[in-house]
């Protein structure tokens, strides 16, 4: 049996710098919760373990304690989770690449610049042990769009 090697690669704004991580910081805890959600089906919800409650009561809000019910917490945590992800995404991809690194923390993601733009490119294997973290992160980095936004 052979085993398929997928690769998955975003593009990197030009005009990205250290000082627009603030900014897509702040822009991705204002996704709705229906971007949220499509954006948790497309990363995949295997991906990544959801919060345990205990960090669940230290992120309420007013908006949300009136969602405490058990089929509303359990999508609280899914949509909290996923923004966490996507945060994790932007310092684990997007922040290395911006100091200079040639791979992310995970070391699964090298940059590479191809004709005018770069990119950050990440491979998973079927059937392999290896961590499949960094390619999660870029797919959450594209279906978010948050490095397509103006910066």
């Amino acid at each position: 049996m052979s085993a398929s090697i997928k690769m998955i690669m975003v593009e990197i704004p030009k005009s990205l710098s250290v000082h627009n991580i603030t900014k897509m910081k702040k822009n991705i805890n204002l996704f709705s919760d229906d971007s949220l959600d499509i954006i948790r089906t497309t990363i995949g919800k295997k991906t990544y373990d959801d919060l345990p409650e205990i960090d669940l009561s230290e992120r309420l809000e007013d908006e949300h304690l009136f969602l405490l019910d058990d089929a509303s917490k359990s999508e609280l945590i899914s949509r909290l989770t996923t923004k966490d992800f996507i945060l994790k995404a932007v310092d684990e991809i997007i922040t290395p690449y911006l100091t200079g690194s040639e791979t992310s923390v995970g070391q699964n993601t090298i940059y590479k610049k191809i004709g005018t733009a770069t990119y950050a490119i990440s491979f998973k294997e079927d059937y392999s042990y290896r961590e499949e973290l960094d390619y999660s992160l870029i797919r959450a980095l594209r279906a978010s769009e948050i490095l397509s936004g103006k910066l």
